[in-house]
């Protein structure tokens, strides 16, 4: 187990808060299972890792990451990615976490 940084913008540290995100999907592996990470100071810690494109992340995952849908995800992902913007095809890390208690 490894303390790591997963970089968290305002609007991921928001759905955090509320406890709406379990999820964040990144373009690279930030950790592994086990692994933990901090935003402020709650501690969270990664309980699956994997990767896919991101199209299955908007179909599938899109509540667990905090959005209120599918076309929500899409653009939040596209604001964040403002040169690449959503490309379905895309392949992506998506990390799983629940925060320690």
């Amino acid at each position: 187990m490894t303390q790591i940084r997963i970089p968290m913008n305002a609007w991921s540290r928001q759905q955090l808060r509320k406890r709406t995100k379990t999820c964040t999907t990144r373009t690279k592996k930030y950790g592994s299972i086990g692994d933990t990470f901090k935003v402020g100071f709650q501690e969270y810690v990664i309980t699956d890792i994997h990767k896919t494109i991101l199209h299955d992340v908007a179909g599938h995952f899109w509540k667990a990451e905090g959005a209120n849908s599918e076309e929500d995800f899409i653009n939040i992902w596209s604001r964040i990615h403002f040169i690449n913007k959503f490309n379905p095809a895309q392949f992506v890390w998506i990390h799983f976490f629940e925060e320690c208690i």
